[in-house]
């Protein structure tokens, strides 16, 4: 014989499996950002441009947009470097119970940022303080192609940014003549201002980075900012002049 419950029972039976499944449901969705979004950070972000935004009584007064350079490599032991136009800048980093990403450097004040996009191919993190919200978009760094190297590259211009604590406190742009050749053999000709000059060249592991003269004391490290079929764009960092230089090729 079939038992039957007493409606109140059934009542209070429903009662319980939903709260549990809305209890369930909260706890994932809170925790999501944790659980599935910080394997994602972790690689090399190359930067390509910040936007900073002036707002008064909330509209948006004015707006400014940097091109940027270097790149922000978010590391699987949570802790980060970030190369560009000012103070080099390391630390640790992590994700807080809201989905902010949040950077504690070394050095200086710690950051929270919103996150504005996350994949596979982007990131855009945002602060705001007080009227000036701050956006930093990334893309995926992508390792040069050293095939795609090996041509003659006629040197157009160089844009050199210099440094200080406080931020960047010069640009400048010159013309300088010049090429750089690289040679399937591993060696490069660099003319520059009809000084000449030759040497060997290689991308290095883990970071990608085009070296010049490796093992020399005249050593140079270079991001590969840009590689297309007719122009290359070299940027570099020199931590004891305080300067950022930004190499701009075509190809000859």
């Amino acid at each position: 014989m079939q038992r039957k419950f007493p409606s109140f029972l059934l009542l209070l039976l429903f009662v319980c499996a939903s709260a549990c499944k809305k209890e369930i449901k909260t706890v994932a969705e809170a925790d999501i950002c944790l659980r599935n979004s910080t394997l994602s950070y972790q690689k090399k972000w190359a930067a390509i441009y910040t936007r900073i935004d002036n707002s008064e009584a909330g509209a948006v007064k004015n707006t400014v947009v940097i091109p940027a350079y270097g790149y922000f490599n978010i590391n699987f032991n949570t802790t980060y470097k970030l190369w560009g136009d000012t103070e080099p800048a390391e630390g640790k980093w992590l994700v807080d119970g809201s989905c902010n990403f949040v950077l504690k450097p070394t050095k200086g004040v710690q950051h929270t940022y919103q996150v504005k996009k996350l994949t596979p191919d982007s990131l855009v993190i945002s602060e705001r303080l007080g009227a000036i919200t701050t956006t930093l978009h990334f893309a995926t760094f992508n390792c040069p192609n050293m095939n795609s190297l090996e041509y003659r590259w006629d040197n157009v211009e160089t844009r050199t940014v210099d440094y200080d604590a406080n931020g960047v406190s010069k640009r400048q742009i010159n013309y300088p003549t010049g090429y750089i050749k690289f040679n399937t053999d591993a060696g490069y000709e660099l003319v520059s201002n009809n000084y000449p000059f030759k040497g060997t060249w290689g991308i290095a592991q883990p970071d990608c980075n085009l070296v010049l003269d490796k093992g020399k004391r005249w050593e140079k490290s270079y991001i590969v900012e840009k590689l297309s079929a007719d122009s290359l764009k070299l940027w570099y960092k020199d931590t004891v002049a305080k300067t950022n230089y930004l190499i701009v090729y075509k190809k000859h």
